[in-house]
């Protein structure tokens, strides 16, 4: 194998650069793999780039290297690029780290480190080169128009700098990675130099407006000049730094220019005469305007970007100034106009000498500011007065203060109307007009608040009356429609009319912050008895835009939820005694009238008769409900005493139905006959043809069906009114996109009720979906509930308070029309439990299988626990066990052909009529 050198590396390398560039690979650990073949001579190694190349070499017999990478760099180099560098020091070190394990003692060793750290010492010297560019700026007229056109040449090097013959090609080398070649000492290798941070942002301009040349085909880069308006000259000045350049300024060069965003120094001399005043520039270097606006100066030696309140100062002098004779003269009429109208501004941003001879005529007292306050039709008027001492006038018009000229504080009068009109004024006739009712109520309620501190304020009567109205108490009336499925809600909110209070409504669900009334004031659309109500309308499904402005048509079984929620708000409620009556029955169902119905077999428990007088009730104020006792605890009597009860009281004004799984058809059926005998049940089932005679027989009052059978019978039951309907094991409609849930929500009836154990299974939506069955609308549209609830109850990044008063309310609107009953809480109702021991022989058949088994059993558990110890034969046993007490239950369990009997079964028919007898 050929042994490698720093020496014979760098040999190999293109240059220095890259050289230091791979060796920086190899320290940045960038060799990512290597596999050699050690007979052919053959290393292979994966180097990370901007991509991982592939880096072959080769151990030529005659002691040469070659070597191949992949990379752009060493299809265009003969040389070692800096990846077959990295690739060689890789292999240079392994060496050494071999010949050091097998050849060098530990103080040779020692010797050996401290000249291996010298040598990357060295290597760290090895830099690449840092290249600048310094920009020559030309300009032979004034910037005034786009069509005009500031040059910018480029030098670039790096301790010498050369002029760059061709920018465009200097950017489309450096857009696409080639090496840039200028003169004898300027090689910039791509991927290895560098331009320094300032240089970078020039050329990344110059690029950009490059691709834009591109796209475009405009005329900017013409050989080693590149064009520029003044938007873009102004752009790349931005980027200097505190970058020198050269400037060519209307024929004359300057050197070591900088650009400065502020103001130059200027200082000017006033001279007064008795018919003139001449204003003259201080100075012998000349202020040299580069745009006609101004934003642009050159003044010593620099160039200038002033602010724009020094701008708007100079812009009249400057263009004068330009024509090099260097001073403006003010005569007769127009010295008082320079003196009132000119000096107070230039005062304010420049230098400026005043003799005493204009000094004595000029007074300078302190700046106030006065605001008178006036309504002008829906508007608001405001007139800005300036008081300096005595003197006070409108900000629109010049003061008479002859002989004396006030030196008015012209920047901060501009800075206070500014105030003003950032509030949204705008100027008229000699005063201010805020028009907008939003940036009114804005004025009214901040901005009056801050400029106070800085003027006096005056407000007119009329201007009083335009005010922010202090929130009202809401006040809702609550009544009942007769005899009718609805309830009427009236709201009233202090003086305001009931248009005027539906149009609030609708501002504040705009997410507006105020409502003006007809009175011109303004209602602050903030305090909480509005969004309140708001969202209470929102919960009850009600549209503000189609809403009658009076009152508000809701269903009856709104009533306890608005009840419950009105409760813990701000407002004062009315109720009418229908209202208080449709609440007592729904709270206190137990108190209802409701006898226990004649001609049901059977003595029903307590828990069972409240659960009947509990739908009673909810049926008689035109409700519905879920009934969701624990199973096993009679919801098929509760419900048949229900029916019964309005069969023989006459006011049933239909058949029932009964929908439940096909498989407890016959179990409703057979519950009927032994709860309600006398009752006229059909289960409706079998063929097409059968199942349509069933139900249009007319002879039945009560109709038991399965949820398939719905499906496919929807179309028979459409024309049909019954009294109430009743779904058993209503989680089969929990899916609101089913054919059940949407058969069943087809069905005609005055009344609906759910049976179930588990009205929630998976998600909340099931619950919505059996609410939509029981009292359609109640629980609002699928996607209004699960915004309103869903999403904040079970969300899995959920904010805990605000699940918690999701369910709160949830449970407000919810908890009257669902009954759940556990077992345990009506344990003192149902029988005592009793338990007795009863001893089973075994049948003699029994005997003689479990004897067969247990011999062979206790065999082959011997010879297991002899072969492999007793810990591993548990399971053995364990299944023996087992075996021995399914036989003990009955053989027939796991033996297909036993003919013979059981003890314990034998026993347990014995028993059986007994305990049906008892209950």
């Amino acid at each position: 194998m050929f042994k490698l050198s720093r020496t014979e590396i760098k040999n190999l390398a293109t240059d220095a650069t890259t050289y230091s560039r791979g060796l920086s690979y190899y320290k940045e650990g960038r060799v990512k793999s290597f596999k050699a073949d050690a007979l052919e001579g053959l290393y292979s190694f994966d180097v990370q780039g901007n991509q991982v190349y592939n880096v072959t070499i080769r151990d030529r017999k005659d002691g040469s290297i070659d070597h191949n990478c992949n990379c752009p760099a060493s299809i265009k180099s003969k040389g070692a690029c800096k990846h077959v560098v990295a690739a060689l020091v890789y292999l240079m070190k392994r060496q050494e780290r071999m010949r050091l394990k097998n050849e060098l003692t530990a103080e040779d060793l020692r010797a050996y480190k401290v000249i291996e750290y010298f040598n990357d010492v060295n290597d760290i010297n090895l830099k690449a080169s840092i290249f600048h560019v310094t920009p020559e700026f030309v300009i032979d007229k004034m910037l005034k128009t786009d069509e005009d056109r500031a040059i910018m040449i480029l030098h670039a090097g790096d301790d010498k700098l050369y002029k760059l013959q061709s920018l465009k090609k200097f950017i489309s080398d450096y857009l696409t990675g080639e090496n840039i070649l200028l003169g004898r000492d300027f090689k910039f290798v791509a991927g290895e130099s560098e331009f320094d941070r300032s240089s970078k942002k020039i050329i990344d301009i110059i690029a950009s407006l490059y691709d834009i040349q591109n796209i475009s085909d405009s005329k900017m880069f013409v050989k080693a000049q590149m064009f520029m308006t003044q938007r873009i000259f102004q752009r790349i000045l931005e980027n200097m730094n505190d970058m020198d350049f050269t400037l060519k300024l209307y024929g004359h060069t300057y050197e070591k220019v900088r650009y400065i965003k502020g103001n130059p120094h200027i200082k000017y001399d006033l001279d007064a005469y008795d018919d003139a005043i001449v204003l003259n520039v201080h100075g012998k270097d000349p202020i040299i305007p580069i745009t006609n606006n101004g934003e642009l100066l050159f003044c010593n030696g620099n160039l200038y970007r002033p602010k724009p309140d020094f701008i708007k100062n100079f812009l009249p002098l400057f263009l004068t100034f330009a024509d090099k004779k260097g001073e403006i003269v003010f005569r007769n009429d127009l010295m008082n106009s320079f003196l009132t109208n000119v000096l107070p501004h230039l005062h304010d941003t420049m230098d400026i000498e005043i003799p005493e001879s204009i000094r004595s005529r000029y007074i300078e007292p302190e700046l106030n500011y006065a605001i008178y306050l006036d309504k002008y039709e829906k508007a608001v008027k405001l007139e800005l007065r300036f008081i300096y001492g005595s003197y006070e006038f409108n900000c629109f018009e010049e003061p008479k203060t002859d002989p004396y000229v006030i030196l008015r504080k012209k920047g901060e009068e501009d800075e206070f109307m500014q105030t003003i009109e950032n509030m949204g004024f705008e100027p008229h006739s000699g005063f201010y007009l805020l028009k907008n009712d939003e940036l009114i109520f804005d004025f009214l309620q901040e901005g009056i608040e801050s400029i106070r501190d800085k003027c006096k304020i005056y407000y007119s009567k009329t201007f009083n009356k335009i005010d922010i109205k202090k929130s009202s108490a809401f006040s809702v009336g609550l009544s009942v429609k007769g005899n009718l499925d609805l309830l009427e809600m009236n709201l009233s909110y202090g003086d305001i009319t009931s248009d005027e209070l539906k149009e609030l409504l609708r501002s504040y669900r705009l997410k507006k912050k105020y409502y003006r009334l007809k009175d011109g004031s303004f209602l602050d659309l903030s305090n909480r008895e509005i969004a309140e109500i708001s969202e209470l309308l929102d919960n009850l499904d009600v549209s503000i835009r189609t809403m009658e402005p009076d009152r508000i048509t809701l269903k009856r079984n709104s009533a306890f939820y608005l009840n419950e929620v009105l409760k813990d708000q701000n407002i004062v409620v009315k109720k009418d005694e229908g209202f208080e009556n449709l609440i007592n029955n729904i709270i206190n169902y137990s108190d209802g009238d409701y006898k226990l119905p004649t001609g049901i077999n059977g003595d029903p428990r307590p828990y069972q008769v409240t659960g009947y007088r509990w739908l009673r009730s909810l049926a008689d104020n035109y409700l519905g409900g879920i009934l969701a006792d624990d199973m096993g605890l009679g919801k098929t009597l509760q419900s048949i005493m229900y029916i019964n009860s309005l069969i023989t009281e006459k006011k049933a004004v239909g058949m029932f139905m009964i929908v439940c799984p096909t498989s407890l058809i016959y179990n409703w059926m057979d519950e009927f006959e032994n709860f309600a005998p006398k009752l006229k049940c059909v289960v409706v089932t079998g063929m097409p043809e059968e199942r349509e005679k069933a139900i249009k027989s007319g002879k039945a009052q009560v109709i038991i069906t399965s949820y398939p059978l719905i499906r496919r019978d929807i179309e028979l039951y459409k024309n049909i009114n019954f009294d109430t309907v009743f779904i058993d094991e209503a989680q089969n409609i929990k899916n609101a996109a089913s054919q059940n849930a949407q058969s069943v929500k087809q069905l005609r009836c005055a009344h609906r009720f759910a049976l179930t154990g588990t009205p929630i299974e998976n998600s909340l939506s099931e619950l919505w979906s059996i609410f939509d069955f029981v009292m359609p609308g109640y629980l609002m549209s699928h996607s209004k509930f699960v915004d309103t609830y869903e999403k904040y109850i079970v969300s899995a990044n959920k904010d805990q308070e605000i699940a918690d008063q999701a369910m709160k309310n949830l449970g407000k609107r919810i908890h009257p029309f669902i009954m759940r009953r556990m077992k345990k809480e009506v344990l003192t109702e149902l029988p005592d439990k009793v338990e007795e021991k009863k001893l089973c022989e075994l049948s003699d058949d029994q005997k003689k299988v479990y004897l067969a088994y247990m011999s062979d059993l206790k065999n082959e558990i011997n010879a297991n626990v002899k072969e492999n110890g007793f810990e591993k034969s548990r399971l053995k046993i364990l299944a023996a066990l087992t075996r021995l007490r399914q036989i003990c239950c009955h053989p027939a369990t796991f033996i297909d052909n036993y003919k013979g009997d059981s003890g314990k079964l034998d026993m347990l028919m014995e028993l059986l009529p007994d305990c049906i007898s008892n209950g």
